[in-house]
């Protein structure tokens, strides 16, 4: 017996050692690295707290020359809060519950915005159209104003001009699509954020001036299409590209619009939105979509200098109030978002929020474009 229980003990206390076992709740304990930086450089001398149900937290002390404070012996779920100088309260960067070293940067990033819009036709829609108004433009942004299944679509703002684009993803089963027409600019495939291809339209849009972009998807001899156009308010519609598939690709369902700094420069961009619609892919009547759900997002954690589990679309804050701001605008004609340009304090505002718009029933120019 007394043999029995030695070997029991001996077993215990391997366990504990391992961290196979704690003591308390029986959970196993955990601990981070957290790595505070501006950009790449270390952020020393700025104390580190954190709170979480399962444990009695408090401060983890300063971080080091290296921007760094190691925690340990935690549990659950553990928010984690920097003591950030020009702020009246310790900040929020990290809730996690996984071992690692997080890599949070103690500088506003720009934050995501979308503007989401849900179509409920059961076979969905062949033609998807927008208008956007850029109001605040800034380099190397991307105004995504059409998302779909495998695609999206926008104006852009590079060092080498300003631009169009339209990208298709390949298919689930591997189908790759083909650019058909791109005669404004460079066009080709990529294999970053998964592989497909894509389009550039070189032009010069202008700031405080609508446009109006359109996808128009068909499907003929075996192979689906998708068209861009584009048009200046009391212009011409301009063809920019066709993009296809050797096989049936996705229908439009619904659409989904960002405004993203690629850059992450935080600098003030803003845009406008309205006259969103599409056309039933059956009875080929117009939808006015004129709910516009608008949403924000935050991303704390630096993924090159982190070792964490996961992506870091784990660790996202969403439905944040800073550093982004939204609106709708007079007379509720069109809705307005802004992200970049502002630091850790809120604005207060309800988010998520959701717009109607004042819109026409259907587009003014209804015909299939060609």
């Amino acid at each position: 017996m007394k043999q029995k229980l030695a070997l029991i003990a001996l077993l215990l206390s391997a366990a504990l050692l391992a961290g196979c076992l704690s003591v308390g709740d029986g959970s196993p304990g955990y601990e981070i690295t957290v790595r505070l930086v501006d950009g790449e450089t270390p952020m020393p001398n700025v104390e580190v707290l954190y709170s979480g149900p399962q444990i009695k937290g408090g401060s983890a002390g300063f971080t080091d020359s290296r921007g760094e404070v190691t925690i340990t012996s935690l549990k659950g779920k553990v928010d984690v809060l920097f003591a950030l100088d020009g702020y009246d309260a310790p900040v929020h960067l990290l809730t996690t519950d996984h071992p690692g070293v997080y890599a949070i940067s103690g500088v506003p990033r720009t934050p995501g915005i979308y503007i989401d819009w849900y179509g409920t036709a059961p076979d969905g829609y062949d033609v998807m159209q927008v208008d956007w108004y850029c109001q605040d433009p800034q380099y190397n942004t991307y105004w995504a104003v059409f998302n779909w299944d495998k695609g999206y679509a926008g104006f852009q703002q590079r060092h080498d001009g300003r631009k169009l684009l339209m990208s298709l993803w390949d298919l689930d089963d591997g189908t790759q699509p083909d650019v058909e027409y791109a005669p404004y600019g460079l066009y080709g495939s990529f294999d970053h954020e998964g592989s497909g291809s894509f389009a550039f339209t070189d032009y010069e849009w202008k700031e405080e001036t609508w446009y109006s972009m359109r996808i128009q998807r068909w499907e003929e001899d075996g192979k689906t299409y998708y068209e861009q156009w584009v048009r200046e308010e009391g212009g011409e519609w301009l063809k920019t590209a066709v993009i296809s598939y050797p096989a049936e690709g996705p229908r439009f369902r619904s659409n989904g619009m960002f405004q993203e700094d690629w850059e992450g420069n935080n600098l003030g961009r803003s845009c406008r939105l309205r006259n969103m619609y599409a056309r039933n892919l059956k009875t080929k009547t117009w939808e006015s979509w004129n709910k516009y759900y608008v949403t924000t997002m935050y991303i704390p954690v630096i993924e090159h200098l982190s070792t964490i589990p996961g992506s870091v679309w784990e660790y996202v804050f969403w439905d944040i109030d800073y550093g982004v701001d939204w609106d709708l605008g007079p007379n509720g004609e069109y809705v307005w978002i802004k992200n970049g340009g502002g630091d850790f304090n809120g604005n207060g505002k309800e988010i998520p929020v959701v717009y109607t718009v004042n819109q026409p029933p259907q587009p003014g120019d209804t015909r299939w474009l060609e």
